[in-house]
């Protein structure tokens, strides 16, 4: 708070000493909301040779992190290293009845089923390995192998949006201060600093998670800025459906200074391992763009004295 008081006052001398660039800075803090519904499915396979361990989940990997920190859960809650896990792609016959991936919640959801899976086998093993003597991960598997036991497993979790005893809606906090620069005769602006804090909870991955919440920013970004679907009023077609005319944020409209801080010391209770998900919640703290962007027109209104008028910010 101290650092936007003090970026305010030096936003306001600068636009009094500044007519055709103007500034503006604004804060917005967010609650968003993790809720989950549908299937959600994990087989594990142990291979008896080598110790290796199969997983195929019904979640997707579209770049959210997914698989790593699926491997991750498998690894830590096997207590074996990760270089061991390999996370198979999806495929319909072992994976039915898939659910969405959105805001990333098959992180929870599969992540949870990853541990019951990983559970289940660990029980398994444990007749196996009371009668061996400090025996490693991939001879307690072969010696389960030679004596019968099964090393594959499944989990299906089933959730139907209510209230559940396996996994709780529970809520994402975060707040977004944005500092931008608009000529006041192009119209043109410059996102000069962001600074973004989210709660991930115990974060599985903060590489990934610091990642997720620059990417999903930078796409509402360009949502509030620069991307709008232009349809012809005669004939309804798309008009600007090509790269050429439509505009989403390039490697210059990134924020100069891009500070990204995942909250430290807490943990979700209701997430897998104290984690939370936060693909999503960023979209929505970029609103702060178009904000900012308000509060430096403001000023440039108030130099032509109209600053009494209402205007609409729309898609430009």
């Amino acid at each position: 708070m101290t650092y936007y008081i003090k970026r305010q006052i030096s936003i306001w001398e600068y636009n009094r000493d500044n007519r055709w660039k103007k500034k503006g800075i604004a804060m917005v803090p967010m609650k968003y909301w993790t809720t989950y519904v549908g299937q959600f499915n994990t087989i594990l396979s142990v291979c008896a040779r080598d110790g290796s361990v199969c997983v195929t989940l019904s979640g997707i990997e579209i770049n959210q992190g997914i698989n790593t920190k699926i491997a991750q859960i498998a690894a830590h809650t096997l207590g074996i290293d990760i270089e061991l896990i390999s996370v198979k792609q999806s495929n319909n016959s072992a994976a039915p009845n898939m659910s969405e991936t959105g805001h990333n919640v098959t992180i929870d959801t599969c992540g949870y089923a990853t541990i019951q899976v990983c559970t289940q086998i660990l029980k398994r093993l444990e007749p196996i390995k009371k009668k061996m003597e400090n025996p490693k991960w991939q001879d307690v598997i072969f010696k389960a192998f030679q004596e019968g036991i099964d090393l594959y497993t499944r989990y299906s979790l089933t959730l139907s949006g209510s209230m559940e005893d396996t996994l709780k809606p529970y809520p994402v906090y975060g707040v977004t201060i944005a500092e931008i620069e608009i000529d006041v005769l192009t119209g043109q602006h410059i996102i000069r600093r962001v600074d973004l804090m989210v709660d991930a909870g115990q974060s599985l991955n903060p590489e990934i998670d610091v990642g997720q919440v620059q990417g999903a920013f930078v796409m509402g970004m360009g949502y509030w800025t620069s991307e709008n679907l232009v349809y012809d009023t005669e004939t309804g077609l798309l008009i600007n459906n090509r790269s050429w005319n439509y505009m989403p944020p390039g490697a210059k409209d990134i924020p100069e200074d891009f500070r990204v801080y995942l909250r430290q010391k807490t943990i979700n209770k209701d997430g897998v391992y104290g984690s939370q998900t936060i693909n999503e919640p960023p979209l929505c703290m970029s609103f702060v763009i178009p904000i900012a962007i308000r509060s430096a027109l403001d000023s440039a209104r108030r130099d032509s004295e109209n600053v009494d008028l209402w205007f609409q910010l729309g898609k430009f």
